[in-house]
């Protein structure tokens, strides 16, 4: 429980810190982390905001939860799922771009192509959308469940 705790809390603080970077569009996110790599730490700052905000959902929702229900096992997979495709972010990336600045253009084959720009994009909004869904529907379930109670009390 506290390890829970304590993960929760790092991941909040660093999610906190990559969306502000991120949507701030700070100057520090083209800093190059390697210049034999090409890799910004943009880069790195997006890594690490996607595996936070699915860990910061993971690790400070669903712990509270009941383990035995299947709607919250069920949420507890996707998220699970969701995480890894958040940790194998960067090589997806990497393979779809062809570099470690993932751009796209107008090239004639796949890696770096405007398919792969498409699931790179497609891959981004549902590493996000994922965990803001599950989050949602935690909230509309314990609404349910408030509204459901509260009508069988008896008066």
């Amino acid at each position: 429980m506290l390890q829970n705790r304590l993960l929760f809390r790092v991941s909040l603080v660093l999610f906190i810190a990559a969306a502000y970077l991120l949507i701030s569009g700070s100057p520090v996110l083209t800093w190059s982390v390697s210049d034999h790599l090409q890799l910004p730490l943009g880069t790195l700052t997006t890594w690490v905001g996607f595996i936070a905000f699915t860990l910061t959902i993971l690790t400070g929702v669903l712990p509270n939860t009941k383990p035995h229900n299947r709607f919250y096992w069920f949420l507890s997979k996707v998220l699970l799922l969701n995480l890894l495709v958040a940790i194998l972010w960067v090589p997806i990336s990497f393979l779809l771009s062809g570099t470690l600045s993932f751009t796209f253009g107008q090239r004639i084959g796949f890696q770096g192509g405007q398919l792969a720009m498409k699931l790179f994009w497609g891959m981004n909004y549902c590493l996000v959308a994922i965990p803001l869904l599950v989050l949602l529907l935690h909230w509309g379930y314990v609404l349910f469940n408030r509204l459901k109670i509260q009508r069988n009390v008896p008066k």
